[in-house]
């Protein structure tokens, strides 16, 4: 009876679990996904699940957010360049195109696939242009100023 209810309760977590994965994948809500993946709930429900239904979901969430980086684009590693012919121009656009980026993903590694530059360029335009999250704050920061 036991063996049972404990069975009927793993597979009621896999359905929960693989349904809240095919509504992410439709909206294509990449921040949606990564907060799932972290939450600790999920791992909870990882844990009371089989070994074979926990792989599955491990590997399909693994793709799906691989799926969603590449339709933002491809992450430019950075490489030394001797007069930065490739050094990308903050002008008004970009800055529009860093703000809508910044506001749909939330995060300076989607916010640099989808500007097509380094991560690190994508991080100082944000804090230059934008501020830092949640603060509202522009420009370079207080301790920033001092030195």
């Amino acid at each position: 009876m036991s063996n049972e209810r404990t069975m009927k309760n793993a597979h009621a977590t896999y359905t929960s679990l693989s349904t809240q994965l095919v509504q992410i994948e439709r909206t294509g809500d990449i921040r949606r996904l990564r907060a799932l993946l972290a939450s600790d709930s999920f791992a909870q429900s990882l844990l009371r699940m089989d070994a074979g239904r926990r792989q599955y979901l491990l590997i399909a969430s693994g793709r799906m957010l691989a799926r969603m980086q590449a339709e933002i684009g491809p992450l430019i590693r950075h490489t030394k360049v001797y007069g930065a012919p490739n050094k990308p121009k903050w002008d008004a656009a970009m800055i529009a195109k860093l703000r809508a980026a910044d506001a749909k993903y939330g995060n300076d590694e989607d916010n640099a696939r989808a500007l097509g530059v380094t991560e690190p360029a994508a991080r100082r335009a944000r804090l230059r242009y934008i501020g830092v999250r949640g603060t509202g704050v522009t420009g370079p920061l207080p301790a920033q100023q001092a030195a």
